[in-house]
């Protein structure tokens, strides 16, 4: 079942990319999709919470990773992480966010489940990591424009990557630990984010009206809202050194690839090294996962 779950994880993952794109596209607001795709998982895990009651019993610990969990992804991802994306590079930005899944692997291997790891999920994971370092050199910058680093970028990126590092490490945490709450800390952790962002759309309360932000938000709110209670339930089965780097690298590769295949998007040498090395880890994970 764990291994069915991880094939959906990646689907939906895939989905993702898309949508984001086109909600971002013509100067999008990353705060704004923010809020509505808070809102919307917000409003999913409740729905789920009162028909499963797993907020009955729920502990503290629960609680307080939902709370972790929004600022990470309320301030760091679509504020830092996404701004960075704007004004800097691709293709750095990007990497520095998901190789920060390496901080919720280790912390999966080295604290929550020590000695679980083989040398397969090693291997697997420095492969994992170098692939999205030559995917990330391989990312064309956006609309053809070349941008460079700043103290700004850096600034935004470095923030970011730290929050990334948590949200990892939370998500870790919590399947490894609390997978029967999943629906208490998706709505702990969406919905205080959704809160975290309300201000900034009170600043100028046109953004409410603003069509594609409210429906690219709402459909990425709805696939992450499915993803998230399996992705809890994925980590517990199969352990977070096997369903992190998988549903983050994955759907890259399945991107580039798409792409490549369908849209005759040019693909760098060093994407192309990328997608092989990306294909081998994602192999040795699911083997050292067996």
């Amino acid at each position: 079942m764990g291994w069915i779950i991880l094939c959906i994880l990646v689907l939906t993952g895939t989905a993702i990319w898309p949508l984001g794109r086109w909600a971002m596209k013509d100067s999008g607001e990353p705060a704004v999709v923010g809020f509505w795709v808070s809102l919307t998982v917000a409003v999913m895990c409740g729905i789920g919470t009162a028909l499963a009651g797993d907020w009955r019993g729920a502990p503290a610990g629960v609680w307080v990773a939902g709370g972790l969990m929004s600022v990470a992804y309320a301030v760091g991802f679509w504020i830092c992480v996404m701004r960075a994306l704007q004004i800097g590079p691709a293709g750095p930005t990007a990497t520095i966010n998901n190789l920060a899944m390496a901080a919720g692997v280790l912390y999966g291997l080295l604290v929550l489940t020590p000695g679980r790891a083989t040398i397969w999920t090693w291997a697997g994971l420095v492969a994992v990591c170098a692939a999205l370092v030559l995917l990330g050199l391989g990312k064309p910058s956006a609309n053809g424009v070349q941008r460079t680093t700043g103290a700004r970028w850096m600034r935004l990126v470095a923030i970011g990557g730290a929050f990334s590092c948590l949200s990892f490490v939370i998500q870790a945490h919590v399947g490894t630990l609390y997978p029967v709450h999943k629906y208490v800390f998706g709505l702990a952790a969406f919905g205080t984010a959704a809160v975290l962002l309300f201000p900034v759309m009170l600043r100028d309360r046109s953004r409410f009206a603003r069509r594609r932000e409210c429906v690219g938000g709402v459909a990425l709110g709805l696939v992450n809202g499915a993803g998230l209670p399996l992705a809890m339930v994925a980590i517990r089965q199969l352990g977070a050194e096997v369903v992190l780097p998988v549903t983050v690298a994955t759907p890259i590769l399945l991107v580039l690839v798409i792409g490549r295949v369908f849209y005759k998007e040019h693909l760098s040498t060093a994407a192309w090294i990328g997608c092989v090395l990306g294909a081998i880890a994602v192999a040795a994970l699911a083997y050292g996962g067996a």
